[in-house]
């Protein structure tokens, strides 16, 4: 796995490990990556709730890109509703980060309930 993680651009979680109800764990220790420059490297998790899982805050203290699982759900919503309207659709990059901030402090107000 080390290998593989440092041989790769991306790195992506897709499994449901730091998702809320679920145990709060990593799918892998990053004990065991430590040692690794990951600077460069981009990860993606796909898990939305909580937006900012153990795993994604390593890989950012790390100094790695980052993409939380909120993306995935818009993008996801946004093809859903072009496919729906039968017509392209293509929000702009502000309100893209808008629509982003707006689902971010629901689904924390929610997590404090």
């Amino acid at each position: 796995m080390l290998e593989a993680i440092d041989d790769s651009t991306i790195i992506i979680n897709a499994t449901s490990a730091g998702m809320l109800g679920m145990p709060s764990f990593t799918p892998f220790d990053t004990d065991l990556i430590c040692g690794l420059d990951v600077s460069k490297k981009i990860f993606f998790d796909f898990v939305f709730n909580p937006v900012h899982t153990s795993l994604l805050n390593y890989f950012k203290d790390k100094g790695a890109t980052t993409i939380d699982g909120l993306w995935l759900m818009i993008y996801q919503g946004i093809n859903a509703l072009s496919l729906w309207l039968d017509c392209e659709v293509q929000p702009t990059e502000k309100i893209l980060l808008e629509l982003h901030n707006e689902l971010e402090i629901t689904i924390n107000k929610r997590m404090k309930l």
